[in-house]
């Protein structure tokens, strides 16, 4: 987008306006925080799998279940 507002004014042309730029980026932004929510997801559960099962089963059920609430 960038690139096209500076080429427009480099060869001294209007901005074009595109109606839905703002709609897709605003839809790729939420995607991506979505996304972002479960790859922290991914990297908490994973230090779950690298404790030792008597370690983790000393904690008991309910770390892992504080895990899943927050």
């Amino acid at each position: 987008m960038e690139k096209v507002l500076r080429d427009c004014e480099h060869f001294g042309r209007g901005k074009p306006t595109l109606t839905f730029y703002d709609k897709m980026r605003d839809e790729l932004d939420e995607q991506n925080q979505s996304w972002g929510l479960f790859e922290q997801f991914k990297v908490d559960l994973e230090a779950f799998t690298k404790e030792e099962w008597l370690t983790f089963r000393k904690k008991g059920y309910f770390a892992f279940q504080e895990f899943f609430i927050q």
